[in-house]
């Protein structure tokens, strides 16, 4: 999926990570990448390649300029419309590959960072048919192996996120549909004791499960007030909260400042 979006200044926002590839192009603005451990600085024209379970956040003090657009990969949803059965070569191109992960270092990497701006390009476009998009895939993760250092250390930060995927694709789910999954149903789908999901979820995300739902909640209520097609209420019932009091406390808690008020400085 292709996403064009702008990224929210003080935002309530926690080290979030995703199933796919997460290759984007900053259109304008300015800001700064939380990645890991490392932090990195980011401009109009930058490129980033974030890689599957690899933790990150965008942060910027301009959101009126700062726009990038996002293209989310399924490496091996889209590369099993070529054939490929076996994933083991993939995986381990991935592995390989995975300290790229962040911000491409456009000087260090240039012919890299034309690749991925061409493959954004072609999927805001639209392209004519799947195949296509998956050999320009492909060769995408081929690029980044040519360039890889051969004597660079291969990513260990993978497999430990996945742990946390049912959870998180659970609290997605919920934040679109108004649900409130309970941590303790949340811990069942990881397969861990609630005691063990709660503290494998505060080392991995930085924050605990109940925070990290409520920021999901002010970020899914922010984006519903600035389309401004419903009410408060509504609003608040869409992201899990069961009356309009406790959403409103909740919001100004998280903002400093009441959702009609974040509404009008926004539509």
């Amino acid at each position: 999926r292709v996403e064009p979006c702008g990224l929210m200044v003080r935002d309530v926002t926690y080290l979030h990570f995703h199933r796919e590839f997460e290759i984007g192009v900053c259109l304008s603005g300015e800001g700064m990448l939380f990645h890991g451990d490392t932090e990195q600085v980011f401009g109009k024209g930058d490129v980033q390649l974030i890689y599957p379970y690899m933790g990150h956040i965008h942060k910027t003090d301009d959101p009126d300029r700062c726009r990038w657009i996002w293209v989310y990969i399924d490496a091996e949803k889209l590369l099993s419309e070529l054939g490929v059965a076996d994933f083991t070569k993939i995986n381990s191109l991935v592995r390989k590959t995975s300290r790229l992960s962040g911000i491409i270092d456009s000087e260090r990497f240039p012919a890299l960072c034309d690749k991925l701006r061409d493959f954004v390009q072609r999927c805001a476009e639209g392209y004519a048919d799947r195949e296509h998009m998956a050999l320009d895939f492909y060769g995408v993760l081929l690029s980044a192996a040519d360039v890889q250092p051969k004597d660079c250390e291969q990513s260990e930060s993978l497999a430990p996120m996945t742990v946390l995927d049912p959870a998180l694709r659970r609290i997605a789910r919920d934040m679109e549909t108004g649900e409130s999954t309970s941590v303790e149903a949340l811990a069942r789908l990881c397969s861990m004791s609630v005691s063990g999901f709660r503290r494998k979820f505060s080392e991995i995300m930085g924050a605990s499960p109940k925070v990290y739902i409520q920021a999901c909640r002010i970020r899914r209520a922010k984006q519903l007030l600035r389309e401004g097609k419903t009410s408060s209420l509504h609003i608040a019932l869409a992201v899990g909260y069961k009356d309009i009091s406790g959403f409103n406390r909740s919001f100004a808690e998280s903002t400093g400042e009441t959702p009609s008020a974040y509404r009008k400085r926004h539509v």
